[in-house]
């Protein structure tokens, strides 16, 4: 979806958008840059005070750029995904109880 940038810097998020993402009027929202690409999601609003835990909820998901060996790897994994190649919670379970 293609956005327009106002002449403030201001970006207007469909209202679709907004109901599926629970963003209204007054809502925190993150913006993260990473790879030449700006992400916003909603902020999560933590009424601790415990220092750690703010800073765990307000880092960015992924600070540092994908190599190629990993987006290999999480194509190879979402690949596995679509064939159903995957390993069920009871099948894990089973295994680590051996």
């Amino acid at each position: 979806m293609t956005l327009t940038v106002g002449r403030r810097g201001a970006v207007v998020i469909p209202a679709p958008m907004r109901r599926r993402l629970g963003i209204d009027h007054g809502s925190l929202v993150l913006a993260e840059e990473a790879n030449g690409t700006v992400t916003l999601r909603p902020a999560v609003a933590v009424a601790s005070d415990d220092p750690v835990l703010r800073a765990l909820l307000s880092a960015p998901f992924d600070d540092e750029p994908t190599t190629p060996a990993e987006r290999a790897a999480a194509a190879a994994g979402r690949a596995a995904i679509a064939r159903g190649d995957v390993v069920t919670d009871a099948d894990l379970d089973r295994e680590l109880a051996r």
